[in-house]
């Protein structure tokens, strides 16, 4: 995007860019959910990151800027949109409908069926999650 306007950056360290009107400017969205003044821990799996209750705890905080909406997609957003990222998608629904028409998935134990229960938590799961065989 080109700046209509001339601006000031101030940096963290306290110096300032100045940045003239007309030049082309971009923001690094891969920096800021990688950044450890933002994130705790950025490079540790942690989906829990992104509960309700975490969303709503970074609320008012500079560490509210990773639930920008343009941090959603893990394909990126508009026009530099990871052009496989359909693909990726279309493949993992194949692959999940390929194990469900060729493979039979049972329990291990039939009666495990009625020993767990449904648990909330990023996504439904059976508590304590029973075993499985193909």
């Amino acid at each position: 995007k080109k700046l209509k306007q001339e601006v000031d950056i101030v940096l963290p360290n306290g110096d300032i860019y100045h940045v003239e009107a007309g030049k082309r400017i971009f923001l690094n969205l891969r920096a800021f959910p990688m950044d450890p003044q933002f994130v705790d821990n950025p490079t540790k799996y942690q989906p829990e990151r992104f509960l309700p209750e975490a969303i709503e705890a970074r609320k008012g905080t500079p560490s509210e800027i990773i639930d920008h909406p343009n941090f959603e997609d893990p394909f990126g957003r508009g026009k530099r949109r990871c052009l496989g990222g359909s693909v990726a998608k279309a493949e993992i629904m194949i692959l999940a409908a390929r194990l469900i028409q060729d493979w039979e998935i049972s329990l291990v134990d039939p009666l495990d069926a009625t020993r767990w229960t449904a648990k909330q938590k990023l996504m439904l799961k059976a508590d304590p999650y029973p075993a499985m065989k193909l």
